[in-house]
């Protein structure tokens, strides 16, 4: 089976500074590995990596996945779009069908009836399912989750997880979270790895 990443020996810097010291990592298809480890240690940097959104200093990073859908910290949501509009950012073809696809996934996100209201009018977890609906609008086969519960309260945490793991169960899609917090790990998976002085070592699923 063909890995959907496969990084090699990988190498970045943040300038003089080494984060990724040669980090080998492969994720098949379907799988759900989460990635931990201290703030610092170069989690985003490896997960942007991963979804070929950063191209490393050293070694390879052969991406297979056809679409990546890529949750953010933050929403990063353009304020002069609508929630529908934002959705819609990473869709090509006729504008009818993006739309219809777009109000379908933030229906599935418990925002139907929100489409034509723009980021300052959204609550923080609001704005957090508009990035969610976003990614999840491509179809991805790979989902990247670079901490996306950051800043939500305990209940809405455990709404989001709930509602990702539905959604990557029901999508058969693989992910590839990162982590401060074990008791927010999606449900299902696999490995748990730690990222620390550059390198990557397993940890407990």
């Amino acid at each position: 089976m063909t890995a959907l990443v496969a990084l090699r020996g990988v190498r970045y810097r943040h300038g003089r500074r080494e984060v990724l010291g040669g980090v080998d990592l492969e994720i098949a298809p379907g799988e759900s590995v989460a990635l931990m480890g201290p703030s610092g240690a170069g989690k985003s940097t490896l997960a942007r990596v991963a979804a070929g959104l950063l191209r490393p200093h050293g070694g390879q990073a052969l991406l297979a996945a056809r679409r990546v859908g890529f949750v953010f910290q933050e929403p990063r949501l353009l304020p002069w779009r609508t929630a529908l509009e934002n959705v819609a950012l990473p869709l090509a073809g006729p504008a009818s069908q993006a739309g219809a696809a777009c109000r379908a996934m933030l229906a599935a996100v418990g925002l139907a009836g929100a489409e034509g209201l723009y980021p300052g009018q959204l609550s923080g977890g609001m704005r957090q399912r508009v990035s969610l609906a976003r990614a999840l609008a491509v179809g991805p086969d790979l989902l990247v989750l670079d901490e996306p519960f950051t800043g939500l309260d305990g209940a809405l945490r455990r709404e989001m997880r709930a509602l990702l793991e539905t959604l990557a169960d029901e999508g058969g899609m693989a992910t590839l979270q990162v982590t401060h917090h074990r008791e927010d790990i999606l449900r299902g998976t696999r490995r748990v790895l730690h990222l620390e002085g550059g390198r990557l070592r397993a940890g407990r699923a």
